[in-house]
């Protein structure tokens, strides 16, 4: 929510992950927010710094619209990565994959890469 420590700030993030979540948090008791300590694991964290080590099969699933993770990550690890298959769901935010027709198109992406690379 605006003004808090959340993880998630923006609405469409904040309303994707809740509606993710188990009510109250579920077992783990996951909330919203984070400690100001976590930034400091969190601002060196980069992905992207391992991906050129891949030597294996990658199928790499991006979120057009997604404002997380961004279709540019995605598409360099994807020039990183040798070999490696990109497919974007265009008009699709980070949490849109997971539900109806968005999710349907990643199910079938990766049971193919799966059937091909298996």
């Amino acid at each position: 929510p605006d003004g808090s420590a959340s993880a998630q700030q923006t609405p469409e993030n904040n309303n994707g992950y809740a509606s993710l979540a188990p009510p109250g948090g579920g077992e783990y008791d996951w909330r919203n927010g984070m400690t100001s300590s976590s930034l400091f694991k969190l601002f060196p964290y980069n992905p992207l710094s391992h991906v050129a080590s891949i030597k294996v099969p990658v199928s790499l699933v991006a979120a057009g619209d997604d404002t997380i993770c961004r279709e540019r990550y995605a598409r360099s690890a994807s020039e990183q990565i040798e070999g490696s298959e990109l497919v974007v769901i265009p008009n699709v935010g980070h949490f849109g994959i997971w539900y109806g027709e968005p999710l349907e198109q990643v199910l079938d992406i990766q049971l193919n890469f799966l059937r091909r690379n298996l």
